[in-house]
């Protein structure tokens, strides 16, 4: 095996195309909650801002995902038959625990399961799938929660690669962001599926990481700057993290949120 297929599967293991929803969300029967190894390896606060919100909703859970990845990684830099087995063990995980409904802040994970295992494992699968930012849109929306950001918040969105330009959901967060009483969304100039990229996904942070901060600073220097927004916020852990070190060297002060982090903020009205 080659050194960089030793790195990939480094990355897998050790950290029909996505639909968006407009049906109601059903939470009958056993939910899981894919964590990712992005959130579980370098994003811990972005499951426990997502903990709180579905236990803010009484949303009952099983964790997975801790310990193994989606295999995305090994999609990306071409490995799909390298990808199989990691796809079968975790849906033989799902499947195990009886799991009807898979619930995952990660974009790639959402995609990884429901575009790419049922290709590669040519079967459909008896799973429902949904990004967390789908499926919490749902719940509020029906719920007609109460939420407010104190004090008044100006925020811009980054459309995540993986969610926007791929599954094609850019409204969800979008509704959920506009749902926040003094939570003023500005949006960037170049949105939806004309967004740039933040430099963070691809494995281009895995293999070439300053090359992955530059193309973050120049979107905040260039695109987010001018709006005069006191935070960014994103819809993936990825974008988070690249965002974060991007700000840190463009020393802007811009702060950065993933939307369940703000979504937290706002049930606890604060």
């Amino acid at each position: 095996m080659s050194s960089y297929l030793e790195l990939i599967h480094l990355l897998s293991f050790g950290f029909k195309f996505c639909k968006i929803l407009n049906g109601a969300v059903s939470v009958r029967g056993k939910i899981g909650f894919f964590v990712g190894c992005t959130v579980a390896k370098m994003a811990k606060e972005l499951y426990d801002s997502v903990n709180e919100v579905l236990d803010s909703l009484n949303i009952k859970f099983e964790v997975f995902g801790e310990d193994i990845c989606c295999g995305m990684p090994l999609i990306l830099a071409g490995y799909e038959e390298e990808a199989k087995p990691i796809a079968k063990e975790v849906i033989n995980r799902f499947a195990e625990k009886k799991i009807s409904l898979i619930v995952t802040s990660c974009p790639a994970c959402y995609r990884m399961f429901s575009e790419y295992y049922p290709k590669i494992l040519n079967e459909n699968l008896p799973f429902e799938f949904y990004h967390f930012t789908q499926f919490v849109y749902k719940i509020a929306k029906e719920r007609k929660l109460n939420l407010k950001i104190t004090p008044t918040m100006r925020v811009t969105y980054h459309d995540p690669c993986e969610l926007g330009r791929y599954c094609q959901i850019y409204e969800e967060p979008r509704a959920l962001l506009n749902m926040i009483q003094s939570l003023n969304l500005i949006e960037l100039k170049l949105n939806r599926e004309n967004s740039t990229c933040c430099g963070g996904g691809g494995l281009l942070k895995a293999t070439f990481p300053q090359v992955a901060v530059e193309i973050a600073k120049e979107k905040i220097e260039n695109e987010i700057v001018p709006l005069n927004v006191d935070a960014i916020v994103t819809a993936c852990p990825a974008c988070y993290l690249n965002f974060k070190d991007g700000v840190r060297e463009t020393k802007t002060g811009i702060k950065i949120y993933n939307i369940e982090q703000i979504l937290a903020l706002a049930l606890r009205g604060r």
